[in-house]
């Protein structure tokens, strides 16, 4: 069999036989030998790999490659702990500041008591486990954007709550700035955030800095409403 063909095989076996939970059993099974030769066996049981013409070294020697890109693959798409590579998180500190970072790789050794690879927006990387996110006031955070100018922020412990109304030029975010600020409370001076902080495509922002409503259904009823209109 020619070897690219034998490796693609070889690694669609594979594919199919990984679990969901592959990466906790992994990291579980670190140490076992046999956690790994359970997938190799079923796969040169396989039909795919069944009365192909291959060497046993031939095939050790392309396993060992592809079951590390497989290691790889699911890190990439399946999730570990709850959480997946590039998951993004904020950190809510005493004095109201905030430092926001993402998830960057999970240390499976079975050695690694902080699995949880973290990156912070200064560069810094921190490893973690699930109790620390909680009591260092760790969580995740998602973008949830209501039309292609007004989008808000919010962390799964809802801590973080931000709002941005972005606009193409100074004269539109000035027109609507009283209407804006009647329906939503104080709001922020117009800024130029860098390109990779905008929150949407356009080039000034509005954040909200109080709201004029305390729950957050009503804040989101008004954000609804004004993501109805087009804010030129």
């Amino acid at each position: 069999m020619v070897e690219p063909d034998l490796k693609a095989r070889i690694a669609w076996e594979l594919r199919l036989l990984t679990p969901d939970n592959f990466l906790e059993q992994l990291k579980a099974q670190f140490q076992n030998p046999n956690y790994q030769q359970k997938f190799k066996s079923s796969v040169k049981q396989s039909k795919s790999l069944e009365n192909q013409d291959y060497s046993d070294e031939e095939f050790e020697r392309l396993w060992e490659e592809v079951w590390q890109a497989n290691i790889k693959d699911a890190k990439r798409f399946n999730s570990f702990q709850g959480f997946k590579i590039d998951d993004r998180l904020v950190q809510t500190l005493e004095d109201t500041q905030l430092r926001k970072g993402k998830i960057i790789d999970f240390d499976l050794a079975a050695e690694a008591s902080k699995p949880l690879v973290v990156q912070w927006q200064d560069s810094t990387v921190v490893h973690y486990n699930l109790y620390d996110l909680i009591s260092q006031g760790i969580s995740r955070w998602a973008q949830v954007d209501l039309s292609a100018q007004v989008v808000y922020q919010m962390s799964e412990s809802k801590k973080f709550f931000r709002v941005f109304i972005g606009f193409k030029s100074q004269k539109a975010a000035k027109t609507w700035l009283p209407e804006l600020k009647s329906k939503l409370g104080r709001l922020s001076h117009l800024v130029e955030l860098p390109e990779t902080e905008k929150p949407t495509p356009h080039k000034y922002h509005y954040q909200v800095e109080k709201f004029k409503y305390k729950t957050e259904k009503k804040i989101l009823e008004v954000l609804n409403e004004i993501a109805q209109q087009k804010l030129i």
